[in-house]
């Protein structure tokens, strides 16, 4: 008898562990409105700015935090592209003139301010990446996905986006 009681009990406290953190909500308080101007840009690269803004408002919108003007808004979050960094992961063969894949790094120097008392919580560089195997690459791998710069950029302003709101909900 006490072995089924046990037993069930063993498995309640696992199911509580693993569901443990979980939510389907924004970390941030209700009712928080974060303002997202346009960043700057100070690489050579033009209009990335735009693709990695537009995530950023993307992500937040998907975690339930309301998007405002700087006038009506608790948080401004600012920020400049900094950096585009395109490396070489590898060759096909080991030959240098044929590129197999690559990794694209963007770079941004944001600051979170609280709007409310004026104060700078956070200013810091954060990265998001990708790494693809371009268009022209000569590889036969059945996983080789291969996409063009633009889609490459769009990843890696995806995963800086994410990058950026989970520092930001790291304060709460």
């Amino acid at each position: 008898m006490k072995k089924p009681f046990l037993l069930s009990a063993i498995c309640y406290l696992l199911f509580a562990i693993v569901g443990c953190g979980y939510v389907t909500h924004s970390a941030l308080p209700p009712g928080i409105r974060v303002a997202v101007p346009m960043l700057k840009n100070s690489t050579y690269h033009s209009d990335v700015e735009t693709k990695v803004t537009k995530e950023i408002i993307k992500k937040f919108v998907t975690e339930g935090t309301q998007i405002s003007s700087p006038e009506n808004a608790d948080f401004l979050l600012s920020g400049e592209l900094v950096g585009y960094d395109k490396k070489t992961l590898r060759w096909v063969g080991g030959v240098k003139d044929k590129i197999e894949e690559y990794r694209l790094t963007l770079s941004v120097k944001i600051t979170y301010k609280d709007l409310r008392n004026n104060e700078v919580i956070f200013s810091e560089t954060i990265s998001g990446d990708t790494d693809y195997f371009p268009d022209d690459t000569e590889s036969t791998e059945a996983y080789v996905i291969k996409k063009d710069e633009d889609t490459a950029v769009q990843e890696a302003a995806k995963d800086l986006a994410k990058n950026i709101v989970d520092r930001i909900c790291e304060q709460w």
